[in-house]
Formats: C-alpha cells, sequence, structure tokens
C-alpha cells in the first residue's frame, strides 16, 4: 500500500494498531469504512453478524506467522516450539481444533443469516424465559437449547410437519409423553421436555466422550435417534477411526443410507446425511446467537463508557465555569 501511494496520491487509509476485529468489521457494514484488510478466519466468523460485507478481493502474497524468541545461541526454546507445532499436526488435533472453530462455517447463505438475525429479535425474547428456565434445569447453554429450536421450528410453536412432529422443539409423540409433555404446542412445556430430552440423550452417552463432541452426538442422536448413533460409532471403529471423535462419526455416519454398510448394523437404515446438516446448523446458529449476544454486551459497555465520559466531561466543563479564578 505504500508503494501505490507513490503512485496513487489520493490513497489514503486508517491504521489501527489496537483495533478490535469486530469493531473495524462493524465500521464496514455501517459504511464508514469502505474497505478494511483482515484475516480470512476473522471474516469466516463474523461474516454471520454482519452478513452484508463481501470479499472485495485476496491479496496474492501470504503472510506467514513466526514465533519470536530472545536472540542467542541457545536454540532450545526454538527446536521445542517447531517440534510442539510438528506433533502438535501429526496427532490430529490441530485439525480437530479447525473443525471445532471454522469448518461448520464454510457454507454461508445470506438469505438464512439475515432472516435468523431478524428472528433474534422479533420472536426469541418471546421464548427466552423459557429457554433459560430449561438451561438451567438441565444444565445446558440456554443459546444452545434456542438454536436447536431455530433449527426445529424456526421459533413457531404452532409448527407441525408432515412426519408428525410439532411445536418449538418438534417433538414426536412418543417423545413428548417419556418427558411428560401433554401440549407439544405449548411453548413452555416442548421446550422444557426438549431440553429434558436432551439431557436423556446426552447421559446415554459414554463418559469417555469429551466436551464438545458429547454435545454434538447428543445433537445427533436428538435427530436420527440413539441407537443408530450407537450403530455408526461402532461402524466408526471397526474402521480404524475414534467412535468419540465427532469429526470421525459424522464421516461415517452418510453411510447409514447404503446398503452395504446399514445392513450389518443393528438398528438398518437411516438418513445418514441428515443429521451431518442439522449438527452443522445448531453449531452455526448457535455461534451465531453467542456473537450477536456479545455484540449486545459490547454495545451496551461502549454506550456506558461513552456516557462516562461524557458525563465526566460535563461535571469539570460545570467545574471550570463555576470555579473562581485564583
Amino acid at each position: 500500500m505504500s508503494q501505490l501511494k507513490l503512485e496513487y496520491q489520493s490513497l489514503f487509509w486508517l491504521e489501527l494498531p489496537n483495533a478490535n476485529n469486530r469493531k473495524v468489521l462493524e465500521q464496514v457494514h455501517l459504511n464508514n469504512f469502505k474497505l478494511s484488510v483482515i484475516n480470512a478466519n476473522v471474516y469466516k466468523y463474523y461474516q454471520y453478524l454482519y452478513p452484508e460485507i463481501q470479499v472485495a478481493f485476496t491479496l496474492k502474497e501470504n503472510y506467514t506467522s513466526h514465533w519470536l524468541t530472545h536472540k542467542n545461541s541457545d536454540i532450545s526454546v526454538s527446536t521445542s516450539i517447531n517440534d510442539f507445532i510438528d506433533q502438535y499436526k501429526k496427532s490430529g488435533k490441530l485439525e480437530q481444533q479447525h473443525n471445532t472453530y471454522y469448518r461448520h462455517l464454510n457454507v454461508f447463505n445470506y438469505i438464512d443469516s439475515v432472516y435468523y438475525l431478524r428472528l433474534i429479535k422479533e420472536r426469541l425474547p418471546q421464548f427466552s424465559p423459557y429457554f433459560k428456565k430449561a438451561a438451567v434445569d438441565n444444565a445446558f447453554d440456554e443459546r444452545f437449547l434456542a438454536a436447536i429450536s431455530y433449527q426445529e421450528s424456526h421459533w413457531n410453536d404452532k409448527a407441525r410437519s408432515h412426519t408428525g412432529v410439532r411445536g418449538l422443539m418438534m417433538l414426536t409423540l412418543n417423545t413428548a409423553k417419556r418427558v411428560g409433555v401433554k401440549n407439544r404446542l405449548d411453548p413452555r412445556q416442548s421446550v422444557m421436555g426438549g431440553a429434558k430430552y436432551l439431557n436423556i440423550l446426552k447421559a446415554s452417552l459414554p463418559e469417555r466422550i469429551q466436551e464438545p463432541d458429547r454435545s454434538w452426538m447428543t445433537l445427533a442422536a436428538y435427530n436420527l435417534g440413539l441407537g443408530h448413533l450407537q450403530d455408526v460409532r461402532i461402524l466408526t471403529e471397526s474402521l480404524g477411526d475414534n467412535p468419540d471423535l465427532w469429526v470421525d462419526v459424522e464421516k461415517h455416519l452418510p453411510k447409514k443410507s447404503l446398503k452395504k454398510w446399514y445392513k450389518k448394523t443393528k438398528y438398518g437404515y437411516a438418513r445418514g446425511h441428515e443429521p451431518v446438516e442439522f449438527v452443522k446448523r445448531i453449531r452455526r446458529y448457535y455461534d451465531i446467537l453467542r456473537l450477536y449476544q456479545q455484540e449486545e454486551i459490547l454495545e451496551k459497555f461502549d454506550r456506558d463508557f461513552k456516557q462516562k465520559k461524557l458525563d465526566r466531561s460535563l461535571k469539570l466543563e460545570k467545574f471550570y465555569v463555576t470555579s473562581p479564578v485564583l
């Protein structure tokens, strides 16, 4: 950019060494900035919060990251760092971290994102008390329950499907009876029942399955059924992968719809691709909701901070006006 400045004298940019990524993207979203140079992963994460922002171009040169160590003849620190990174890659943990935080964000749907953000404002508040109560009673994040409900019914408490599932959490008749729900179209009963059922499924999984994989498998069981999930976990292990990692289990879930594989399982055929998409969508909705609420908190903090500065300035101004000259 400095080189371009020599040729284009009118070129202007603002460097913000201590800037918050959220604030920078917000200014682009508000059209106060025309462009911003930002890390691709940061953009991918925030694009759901600011769906109007688009990629203008990608810089051709890749700028690699480096570890900085004190300059001396002892190279043990840099050697240890390189060894750690190599081992982390070979162990598959790096790929696992990437899958945890980014892979479910790969498919961006502008219309879905805009609609979701609108319903967060317009429809979610009326059901939030139910999600909060169910979250406390069943040890879940209320935003997690809200994301599931949005995927199931778009927060429509009267939702019905041709398969017979109904309500905010789209419970089947058998599931509703199991968790004590008498009226599936009652929003409070639906949310409480859905959360209770999720808790049953989660508790049914082996204790060795850790978070966040435990939550993703719970979602898959909610969508497909615990028996079918167990079938796929057994299949996953037989094929040399880890049945306790969602990234491995989701690879083999689609096999449940192929006769070559489902005839070998206890519970037989299932639409195995559906829970894969189900989990990805809920993870996206959950992340967007977390970002949205974080945005609300930060905006409130910014407003309070600005108001305090303004109040302080007014007090100082009042002091200087009314105080006698010494």
